[in-house]
């Protein structure tokens, strides 16, 4: 980084970040490293016979700093001695302090009087490396892991220690570890620079993953590295105290038990060794967020030569991530089954049909506000249309109360009510599963419109309206709402039966026009003809294309008779927090939400409920 950069990036930071950062030399610092520790740091005396234990932050460090004491001594696994202190951390203080201007002495004062041959542990780049480091030429172990893991580490180290700063947002923490805005840098600049000494006989890259591969060959790897012969047994015993869960609860070598700053890990049921895997990071990146961050990986390391697993062979599941992740999750769902799907079942099993009426169907969230809105041109109703005679009215929806009091709900009459004295021909609208419309359909054989839309964005728009809707009880849990969905505790059921029990239907029925959001943002003027002919009033091609224009997603916004936010009053709480029924309207929004880990087992899900039949859907555009 050049200074000009530097300066640049310095002025973007958040101030939470420069609280706990600083800028030299081109680099970002933690400023638990004081600058005098880098001045002395420079002078410092190497050894030709030291082992220096190079990373970028939470790449597997702390594992090999224990595997390779274990080689070289196997007693100290019961030293009364912590490992921290028996491999000096370099450009970190030998205690902390809160006073900032009297910083106390580095570890690198430590090292000056160890015995050789001395193990030593820093994260500085090449360029504040001790002056001497190139003509001493020390031995060298650069522990590198996948970017990725590497991410979602960091971040929950940051939540874990208080000398980081502390995001609160996965998604700011991403964007600024993408361009290098943290302490210690750029990923892609550390792990470039020592690939590129890979072949020096001094150094030895070792990945995490093959670590985790193959931990046996790592270890004589690294024993041949250093030139400490080793019996098999002695392999097997270094393995059997390196494992995870050995590591993780021996207080001489698990960091929670060593100092100070780790104490607010501990206090939060935190701590310093989380989870060890490889592929975690599905379960934070969304799949927007991968895309992006494979496309910046492709870019940096191109022609480089180095590659990186990003996952292993393990079965992944729709499950609520740990406290700390926030993909996306800043909206909310209904805690508690809303009444209203099932209040007046009785009454709409016996309603009225008639014979020209035409019913607009779906699963919540699919589209049907803007069919309606298409079904009510085509007839040249739309010119009924007024603030106080809303779309909403116009087209009743059966299964919902006419007013909006839920402590009142059972005493609030149904819209059904207010349809049986429609005049003919009548538009109403249901989100009900096919079993539960009006008995008489099968005989009457009404006109259905059925529209359906991709699951994936059906859950994610889903999930948004749950937040606005002033009778949903909410929380803020995405990963929590997309299981209920999943596990067809929704409201309105399995998202799977409803769009193929219509589908299927439509096979003996010449009563039913099935539609595909998708579809309609592919080809609204087709769509819209198609409405047309099925509803047996053929527009010409001057007034086809006034519906298309009418019904884009920004008029039907700006139209207060057809967007409920300002004249529905269920939806005023949505407004005054600033979202609204109508969001986005796009095809792929899913990808904003879903985290690699959720797509790749709601895509087992779909696949399996899907298998049998030739329904399809577009995931984007």
């Amino acid at each position: 980084m050049n200074d000009a950069n530097e300066d640049h990036l310095w002025f973007t930071l958040q101030d939470f970040v420069k609280e706990k950062t600083y800028a030299y030399k081109g680099h970002l610092l933690s400023r638990l490293t004081n600058r005098k520790y880098l001045n002395d740091i420079r002078n410092f005396s190497v050894r030709s016979d030291d082992v220096y234990l190079i990373s970028f932050p939470k790449s597997g460090t702390t594992w090999v700093q224990h595997i390779v004491s274990l080689i070289f001594d196997q007693s100290t696994y019961s030293s009364p001695t912590h490992l921290c202190r028996k491999t000096p951390f370099l450009e970190m203080p030998q205690s902390f302090t809160e006073d900032k201007d009297n910083a106390t002495p580095g570890n690198y004062e430590i090292a000056k009087d160890m015995p050789s041959p001395r193990f030593l542990k820093t994260q500085l780049p090449i360029s504040l490396l001790p002056e001497e480091f190139d003509q001493k030429r020390p031995k060298v172990i650069y522990v590198s892991r996948n970017p990725k893991d590497v991410a979602v580490s960091l971040y929950n180290f940051c939540s874990w220690s208080p000398n980081w700063p502390q995001y609160r947002v996965w998604s700011d923490f991403l964007h600024d570890f993408c361009r290098g805005a943290l302490p210690r840098g750029l990923w892609f600049d550390s792990v470039l620079d020592w690939w590129q000494r890979r072949d020096d006989e001094n150094v030895l890259f070792l990945k995490y993953e093959d670590l985790i591969k193959d931990t046996k060959g790592a270890v004589w790897r690294i024993a041949k590295f250093l030139e400490r012969p080793l019996t098999e047994e002695t392999v097997d015993n270094i393995i059997t105290h390196s494992t995870f869960n050995a590591m993780k609860k021996h207080k001489k070598v698990n960091p929670d038990y060593f100092k100070s700053p780790h104490e607010r890990g501990q206090k939060q049921n935190r701590s310093f060794m989380r989870k060890g895997q490889v592929g975690d990071w599905r379960n934070y990146f969304t799949v927007a967020q991968n895309d992006a961050f494979d496309t910046l990986f492709q870019e940096k390391m191109d022609g480089s030569g180095l590659s990186f697993e990003f996952s292993l062979p393990c079965g992944v599941s729709i499950t609520k991530p740990e406290e700390g992740n926030a993909s996306n999750g800043t909206v909310a769902y209904s805690t508690a089954k809303s009444i209203w799907p099932y209040l007046y079942l009785s009454d709409i099993a016996n309603f009225k049909v008639r014979s020209d009426d035409v019913y607009l169907l779906s699963y919540a969230k699919s589209g049907t506000t803007w069919t309606a809105n298409i079904i009510f041109q085509v007839l040249g109703w739309d010119g009924a249309l007024t603030e106080s005679s809303h779309l909403f009215h116009k087209i009743p929806h059966l299964e919902m109360t006419q007013g909006h009091d839920k402590t009142k709900a059972a005493t609030i009459p149904g819209f059904y009510e207010k349809a049986n004295d429609m005049p003919s021909p009548r538009v109403l609208k249901s989100h009900f599963k096919l079993k539960f419309l009006p008995r008489e359909i099968e005989e009457k054989r009404p006109k259905l419109i059925y529209i359906a839309r991709n699951p994936k964005d059906v859950a994610v728009s889903f999930f948004n309206f749950t937040a606005m809707t002033s009778n949903c009880e909410t929380s803020n849990d995405w990963s929590r709402f997309l299981n209920s969905f999943c596990q067809n505790t929704s409201p309105l059921g399995p998202w799977f039966d409803h769009v193929t029990t219509f589908w299927q239907y439509r096979q003996n029925h010449e009563n039913i026009l099935y539609l595909k959001y998708e579809d309609m943002h592919k080809n609204l003027f087709d769509t819209v003809a198609r409405i047309a002919d099925f509803l047996e009033h053929p527009l010409r091609k001057d007034a086809i294309e006034a519906i298309v224009n009418k019904s884009s997603f920004h008029a039907m916004k700006n139209n207060p008779s057809v967007n409920p936010d300002l004249t529905i009053p269920c939806y005023a709480k949505g407004v005054q927090d600033r979202k609204s029924f109508l969001r986005k309207g796009k095809v792929g929004d899913w990808k904003n939400y879903f985290s690699v880990a959720q797509n790749e087992a709601f895509d087992a899900l779909y696949e399996e409920k899907m298998k049998d039949l030739d329904l399809t859907f577009d995931f984007t555009l």
